[in-house]
């Protein structure tokens, strides 16, 4: 695959099409090529933060990578007729990424103090080859983005896997994406957390049957809050797909 790929617009964001391995392919790509790529991995509760609020809207179309992280956003893909679009969670493409880039110098920025530390020695067990470069907590306000952009800098860092919510990653990424060094920026929320230990994922089964969400609301009790964004969603969707008959009707 050429360091560009095919995309569909999707509740506002052009969103990459194909399997797990084309998209992989395509970052390896970018990577090699030396082109600064955003990844975005998009969810129902982000979407609806962007159509809420237009300068989230503009901070997420300037990712130069969006991918379906969230069952909701397959589900809603396929209601929509947007069959090509698949479901890939942060979760495990940072992971890909690390095992197709091995060797370049990684920078996990995140979470509370000592998670991106525990996070990058599982790592490293995990894949002997992974390198990494530096770590940081997310803790950090927006006027001191310049300062860790430099610290990333100072690493060589050719990765950056950001674990600190949506939207406050991705306005780091974007802020920071000229200033750090890194070429491949990677939005990954929680998932330093899952790498760390602090959390578990679900077992597979919950996975498959799309209610992973659910676990890591009840792991979360703080997430419960969050979930009041998936009427919002759903009535979003419904909304596009009825607009989308009267087109056709019309």
């Amino acid at each position: 695959m050429s360091p560009y790929a095919d995309t569909a617009e999707l509740l506002g964001l052009p969103v990459l099409t194909g399997g797990r391995e084309e998209i992989i392919e395509y970052l390896v790509q970018r990577a090699g090529a030396g082109l600064s790529t955003q990844v975005l991995t998009i969810n129902p509760e982000m979407v609806i933060a962007m159509h809420r609020d237009p300068q989230v809207a503009e901070l997420l179309r300037r990712a130069d990578a969006v991918v379906a992280d969230g069952v909701g956003i397959q589900l809603a893909a396929k209601l929509l007729g947007v069959h090509a679009v698949q479901r890939y969670p942060g979760v495990e493409l940072a992971l890909d990424v690390l095992e197709r880039l091995a060797g370049r110098r990684v920078y996990l920025l995140g979470s509370r103090q000592g998670v991106a530390e525990a996070a990058a020695a599982n790592l490293q067990a995990r894949l002997p080859r992974v390198n990494i470069a530096g770590c940081h907590d997310g803790y950090f306000a927006a006027d001191r983005d310049m300062e860790i952009a430099s610290l990333i800098k100072e690493s060589a860092a050719e990765i950056l896997i950001v674990g600190m919510g949506s939207p406050r990653q991705e306005q780091f990424i974007d802020s920071a994406r000229l200033g750090c060094g890194a070429k491949l920026m990677v939005g990954v929320g929680g998932s330093l957390e899952v790498y760390a230990g602090v959390k578990e994922r679900a077992p597979q089964w919950v996975q498959d049957s799309g209610m992973e969400w659910l676990h890591r609301a009840i792991q979360d009790p703080a997430r419960l809050g969050r979930l009041g964004s998936l009427p919002r969603f759903i009535n979003l969707v419904l909304r596009e797909y009825v607009g989308k008959l009267n087109d056709q009707v019309c």
